[in-house]
């Protein structure tokens, strides 16, 4: 038998990041949750707010042993970031609601027979 999760890896993604002591979700988004390109920010403020919130590539999480995270996931919006765009507030809800999620299923893995 083996069983592989990310549990290391999410640890060090929230303690990097600052997150270590997010209280757990149950859910990897809010129901009906709808992200696209087009929520980046548009004034000076909005840009300013997002210009320097920590994102990570979760590009390892959305190819990773998180099937409810890969099946959910907005991939374009959230695996990798358009350099070109700016994630706007919708956005760094989600990636917090998520975090908040990895953050109370680290443990869990996929295991093999």
């Amino acid at each position: 038998m083996a069983s592989f999760s990310m549990a290391a890896y999410i640890d060090r993604l929230l303690d990097k990041r600052g997150f270590k002591n997010l209280s757990p979700k149950a859910t990897p988004f809010l129901p009906g949750l709808s992200l696209s390109l087009t929520q980046s920010p548009k004034t000076d403020n909005e840009k300013e707010f997002m210009r320097n919130k920590p994102y990570p590539n979760l590009s390892v999480l959305c190819n990773s042993c998180k099937p409810p995270v890969v099946l959910r996931l907005p991939k374009p919006q959230l695996c990798s970031v358009n350099s070109q765009k700016i994630p706007g507030c919708a956005h760094w809800n989600a990636f917090i609601h998520l975090l908040r999620y990895l953050a109370r299923t680290k443990e869990y893995g996929i295991t093999f027979q």
